[in-house]
C-alpha cells in the first residue's frame, strides 16, 4: 500500500507528513486499509 505525497527535498518548511498524521492515525484500528485508502485517495489530491 502507498500514499502518494509530494517531494520534500530542499523544502525545510515542508509539513506534508505532519499533515498526514490524523489520517494515518485513523487507520490504526482498521482491519483492511486498502478500502479506506482507495476511497480517500480518490477524493483528495496529493498531500
Amino acid at each position: 500500500n502507498a500514499i502518494p505525497i509530494t517531494s520534500w527535498f530542499s523544502d525545510p518548511l515542508d509539513t506534508d507528513l505532519l499533515d498526514l498524521l490524523p489520517f494515518l492515525d485513523s487507520l490504526r484500528f482498521t482491519q483492511d486499509v486498502r478500502s479506506v485508502l482507495s476511497r480517500n485517495l480518490h477524493q483528495q489530491s496529493l498531500w
